[in-house]
């Protein structure tokens, strides 16, 4: 596990970062890392290697078998941790003190790097991989791969795959404050109670983050037609992204940890101060309330997004910017992009489709923009639709067929519109592009939608579903939507307390969903435990740092597992093996 760093760095990170895991948070940062050359590139800690395992283990269980980075978790940790002399609650750290040469041909080698290892007897652990303890640096093997180890102190070994590097590594101590300088206080909330933490140097790795990838210019969705849209503000957005990180960037933490709820990933970026880019991130937003004004509903998935932090409404200001004035799409998305300047934060609900979500996904989806200026942006999607009425794109053609106050709830007056959408016959894409409108739309030939202007907000269904209209209404007045629901409660408490934005994805409708696919294709009944929590995603901004948190109910991965096991039960192992011997005929009768 400690020894492969050379062959396949990333498989050998992800493995150590993933079999060390989780385990009981701790209010202070690893100990170890006080030894740890405070300037080194990148740094991987975890807290305690033998409580990792166990929190691992609904993960492990369920990806038990797959072609995956780390291969087997609990094998792997067990593996480890009966070495001879191995401190099994100990802490253990990776260390790469110098990041590769962006120039240096790519060998398909890793770069060097180091492992603290925790010991109780050093001459055990380097006796039981077959070396000699009287050696100031031993020749060990781990795997049948050749490592060197050396003692550091009574209780920590050091090991790499290059003998020069483990010989002549310098003992440090002292450089907590090193670490809590670099990482910053968003950075340094993570490692005080995260149970695996990797710390990257944001400027070593700037050639690296430098190099550009992704879409650049003007581009369109493929297969989409004239839905695809002008992506060349979100390509150029993208780029400022990459760009103030290798400038402005100092630190990026990434930390896991557990507790009897889940699994918590946590990404923290941290930018050099007076940076640019540490203005925009200096202040934090609260997008707790806003779901409160969606639909209370199954969803597949549900977010929203406070835009009223300075730094939000400088970075919408600049997408607007790079957006420029091109009129891409039907259906009003424009006029609402165009008119960002006007909210102060957006939230959605895609509702579960009981026909499936390939008959639909948007089918009972509502949106919310809180804005002091609703009827304006009401106004807005008016314009848009008079000027898309009847328009050609390229050799596609489009029709809005938009109405006004058609109906009326909770005392407000709601619009409704039809797009259709006519593709090229010419057009090679333009059979995906109807199956994508039916997949995302119920409609091969466009999509309808439902807008109401409200006290508190933008209220739009992207169907012309009454019901759903009526109730999206309500909750935008009342507040008491979505986001009351005890589902939603119950997995913030894992999140920051204050969030600049927070999105879930509906466990519970994707679970069913799967259920019924996997019931369509083999004509087998699948059981799916009843309310399933939802996985949450959530972002903040503080001090000159952004920061995500991604948590992970075990309850997810168990109901995984129990699907997962249901299918090996009816259908046999995921991926047979073709040469495998025939099974003996059951002898039950």
């Amino acid at each position: 596990m400690l020894i492969r760093l050379r062959r396949n760095p990333a498989l050998s990170v992800a493995a150590l970062v993933l079999v060390a895991g989780c385990c009981t948070a701790m209010a202070e940062p690893p100990a170890i890392l006080d030894r740890v050359p405070g300037e080194a590139a990148l740094v991987v800690v975890t807290r305690d290697i033998a409580a990792a395992g166990e929190k691992t283990k609904p993960l492990a269980r369920l990806l038990q078998g797959q072609e995956l980075p780390g291969q087997d978790f609990t094998k792997t940790t067990e593996k480890f941790l009966a070495i001879p002399g191995i401190d099994r609650n100990g802490s253990v750290a990776l260390i790469m003190t110098k990041a590769p040469d962006p120039e240096a041909e790519d060998t398909g080698e890793a770069p060097d790097m180091l492992a603290m290892v925790p010991v109780t007897d050093y001459a055990a652990f380097v006796q039981g991989l077959g070396g000699n303890a009287e050696d100031a640096v031993a020749t060990i093997h781990f795997d049948e791969n050749e490592a060197f180890a050396r003692r550091l102190d009574a209780k920590t070994a050091l090991v790499g795959p290059d003998r020069a590097g483990v010989e002549g590594f310098k003992p440090l101590t002292g450089q907590m404050k090193a670490f809590q300088s670099r990482l910053g206080a968003a950075g340094w909330k993570v490692a005080d109670t995260a149970d695996s933490l990797i710390i990257v140097d944001a400027q070593a790795f700037k050639s690296q983050i430098e190099k550009p990838g992704g879409l650049g210019g003007k581009a369109r969705v493929p297969g989409m037609g004239p839905l695809g849209g002008n992506l060349g503000g979100v390509s150029k957005a993208m780029t400022k992204i990459r760009e103030s990180l290798a400038r402005d960037g100092k630190t990026a933490v990434i930390g896991f940890s557990g507790n009897e709820a889940g699994l918590a990933l946590d990404l923290v970026a941290t930018f050099r101060e007076g940076t640019e880019a540490a203005k925009v991130f200096a202040q934090n937003g609260d997008s707790s309330t806003l779901l409160s004004r969606l639909p209370s509903q199954l969803y597949y998935m549900a977010g929203a997004a406070d835009f009223s932090a300075p730094g939000v409404r400088q970075l919408l200001a600049e997408y607007r910017a790079e957006q420029g004035n091109e009129a891409g799409t039907p259906g009003g998305f424009d006029a609402i992009s165009k008119n960002l300047e006007k909210a102060d934060g957006f939230a959605i609900v895609v509702g579960a489709n009981k026909a499936g979500p390939m008959a639909g996904v948007f089918i009972n989806t509502a949106t919310f923009i809180a804005t002091k200026d609703a009827k304006g942006m009401l106004e807005a999607l008016r314009a848009n639709a008079d000027a898309m009425k009847d328009v050609k794109v390229g050799e596609a053609s489009i029709k809005v067929d938009y109405k006004r106050d058609v109906a009326e709830a909770s005392g407000v007056k709601f619009d409704a519109s039809t797009t259709t959408i006519e593709p090229d016959p010419n057009d090679p894409n333009s059979f995906m592009a109807s199956m994508m409108m039916q997949t995302l739309f119920g409609n091969g030939r466009g999509f309808s939608q439902m807008a109401a202007a409200t006290e508190s907000g933008l209220v739009m269904t992207m169907s012309q579903n009454t019901p759903l209209m009526s109730n999206a209404i309500q909750a935008a007045q009342t507040a008491k939507g979505l986001g009351e629901e005890e589902s939603i409660k119950s997995i913030r408490s894992q999140l920051p307390a204050q969030r600049s934005m927070e999105f879930y994805l509906g466990s519970a409708a994707i679970l069913d969903a799967v259920k019924t696919g996997i019931e369509d294709f083999l004509g087998e009944e699948i059981q799916v435990p009843a309310n399933v929590p939802p996985v949450a995603l959530a972002g903040s901004m503080e001090g000159g740092a952004v920061s995500l948190r991604l948590f992970v109910p075990n309850a997810v991965f168990a109901a995984a597992e129990q699907m997962k096991k249901q299918f090996e039960n009816i259908n046999g192992d995921l991926e047979p093996v073709d040469d495998a011997p025939a099974k003996k005929p059951s002898s039950a009768t």
